[in-house]
């Protein structure tokens, strides 16, 4: 039984999977010498994706050994196409986006924390709204109107945008590509 190759990026990568996909593009054939390549970027490092042509399609195959080499985390990345030689080359963004790589638990042998960031954050925000988080949680650091701040030295006014902001923020990394679900409040008018 074959498995199909998926026709677009994917949102998430396990390090040490072998990834594939394949991708089609008219404007950019690979059998008319364009090449598709991808740039990854976090405070982690950087990775060079590079595909190999499979007739006018772009096929990408990251090989377990490569991606095991990965570092856990989210990625921006620019997807683009050249074509040319190193002397004169025509090179096209195409898009851009994020990439979250994780950990293949199999290759863990301590106990490890698996959430991301953002969910850690989360979870000792909504400790400290209850009056139920630990020194480790109230010392998290969190970003607020250009500043950093710790969670202990928030308000609990800020500490309810916080959350949102912050719960907002793990559902985009649960649901890569979806909109966000909108909250429509319909207030009526008392009579008295």
């Amino acid at each position: 039984m074959s498995i199909a190759i998926p026709t677009t990026e994917p949102a998430v990568i396990t390090a040490g999977d072998t990834i594939q996909w394949q991708i089609s593009n008219a404007d950019y054939p690979a059998d008319s010498g364009w090449t598709l390549k991808y740039a990854l970027v976090s405070s982690l490092g950087v990775i060079a994706i590079t595909s190999a042509a499979a007739g006018s399609d772009h096929l990408v195959t990251i090989s377990a050994t490569t991606s095991g080499t990965y570092k856990a985390g989210d990625y921006r990345f620019q997807k683009y196409v050249e074509k040319g030689s190193t002397l004169e080359v025509e090179r096209i963004t195409l898009d851009s986006g994020t990439i979250s790589i994780v950990a293949a638990l199999s290759a863990l042998t301590v106990a490890t924390d698996t959430r991301s960031q953002n969910r850690r954050i989360l979870d000792a925000i909504n400790l400290a709204i209850e009056g139920r988080a630990s020194r480790t949680d109230l010392e998290y650091e969190l970003s607020t109107g250009g500043s950093t701040r710790k969670i202990k030295s928030l308000t609990v006014d800020q500490l309810l945008l916080a959350r949102d902001r912050y719960t907002l923020a793990v559902w985009r990394e649960q649901n890569p590509g979806k909109l966000a679900p909108q909250i429509r409040l319909k207030i009526g008018g008392c009579r008295g």
